[in-house]
């Protein structure tokens, strides 16, 4: 029950807006005192405000360091008792293969536990007076499913040490988290024409170099393009990419440190056939290359929010999946206005999503949490055909009558989110 990057970048953006543009050598001392100065302060709507002021910012330091400016803020304001911690007695192994999940012949599935990480309490506040949570923590030290293959499903989990599953029910949010692979030829295609992009800069990488490969939240959604055991289509893992994460996870308890690994289940093909075609991930965001979080104005009614991208590249659609926050009704892609995905968010489907005993109780908040997001079959969408010069357009749509949002621990609303990542298959 907490802001994630809304506030710390809301924070950012006052920073940087008090002061002329930064001018070396006293750019490190400056920050540093008014970042002192801003700790405990909220800025959810001035992001809302300000969320393209920011990049503008941005863009007067230096390229080379705006990314350490980032990452500083991170680890030393917002995640100071936060972080990657050492493995505890009687923790299960990392690496675990499974049986397989795949139709296609030949497919290995293995889950990987990253972390662990240390989430502190509700009660063990951050440099902003923020707790209960680890906040969009860049991890660059993620073991890739193999050093070169193909991967052809994936799905997120959260665990405890001894391998249980860490669901709200047990006070523990896989709140969000982000897959980036950084590599020769990679580039993200929806940000990589913007000279800075946000979600990359926060991980410590550039649109240009790296893309946005797999996310999920609470939804656990699993993502396949092995529907068929003939696809032969996949996601090409090279020796030469590097995997990172961003980290996002809360926790409930108002005076327990928990420490949990977040877990990625993949299916792979332990080589890159060279006849299967390529799938490129393809990110669709209401705040573009922004945030993804933005600050809704009402604690109850309806509203949207939608965003446009122009594609620049032609594929097929493959899969994808949709995450809202709590609050969110739908989430809606349309191609040349005709409806592509209409994903609904369903809450409380099992005891796991209902609130833990222990977790803090806020008036007005929500008791119940999204459980799943419906998926749409790309085999009976109106059009597979992702275009050069198509408009792209998603639309996300809360009703806080229907659906109770989440409020922080002083009754406010937080942030949220609505985007989708749809893999397209692209032609050898």
């Amino acid at each position: 029950m907490r802001s994630t990057i809304v506030t710390w970048l809301g924070l950012l953006a006052l920073q940087a807006l008090a002061v002329p543009a930064p001018q070396a050598p006293a750019q490190t001392n400056k920050q540093a005192s008014l970042t002192e100065v801003l700790m405990g302060e909220r800025a959810d709507a001035l992001m809302e405000r300000t969320g393209e002021k920011i990049v503008e910012i941005l863009k007067t330091y230096p390229a080379s360091e705006r990314s350490q400016q980032m990452a500083d803020f991170t680890a030393k304001i917002m995640n100071p008792k936060a972080g990657k911690v050492a493995d505890p007695p009687g923790a299960v192994s990392r690496r675990q293969v499974m049986p397989s999940r795949s139709k296609v012949a030949g497919a290995q599935t293995i889950k990987i536990r990253y972390g662990p990480y240390k989430v502190p309490s509700m009660s063990n506040k951050n440099g902003v007076g923020q707790g209960g949570g680890i906040f969009n923590f860049p991890d660059s030290n993620v073991e890739k499913p193999c050093e070169a293959c193909t991967i052809v499903g994936m799905q997120a989990g959260l665990e405890f040490p001894d391998g249980t599953e860490a669901p709200i029910s047990k006070g523990m949010w896989l709140h969000h988290i982000v897959l980036f692979n950084e590599g020769p030829g990679r580039q993200d295609v929806t940000c990589m024409d913007r000279d800075l992009s946000l979600p990359h800069i926060s991980a410590n990488l550039l649109a240009t170099n790296s893309e946005r490969i797999w996310a999920s939240g609470n939804e656990r959604t699993v993502i396949h393009f092995d529907k068929f055991a003939n696809e032969k289509v996949g996601y090409k893992v090279k020796k030469e990419d590097k995997f990172t994460y961003n980290v996002d996870l809360m926790n409930d308890s108002m005076d327990k440190d928990v420490v949990v690994y977040v877990t990625t289940t993949y299916d792979i093909i332990p080589e890159s056939p060279k006849d299967w075609d390529e799938a490129v991930p393809v990110w669709f965001d209401i705040t573009n290359c922004l945030s993804s979080e933005f600050s809704p104005t009402a604690k109850n009614g309806t509203f949207t929010r939608t965003a446009t991208w122009t594609s620049n590249l032609d594929g097929e659609v493959m899969d994808l999946l949709s995450h809202l926050h709590d609050g969110g009704h739908s989430l809606v892609l349309k191609a040349d206005g005709e409806t592509i995905c209409d994903s609904s968010a369903n809450y409380g489907e099992t005891p796991d999503y209902i609130n833990a005993p222990t977790a803090m109780k806020i008036p007005g908040s929500a008791e119940k949490h999204i459980s799943s997001q419906t998926t749409c079959d790309p085999a009976k969408m109106k059009t597979r055909q992702m275009k050069k010069g198509q408009k792209w357009e998603i639309t996300a749509n809360y009703d806080f009558d229907k659906f109770t949002p989440m409020l922080d621990v002083g009754g406010e609303m937080e942030p949220v989110m609505g985007l989708s990542l749809m893999y397209v298959r692209v032609k050898k």
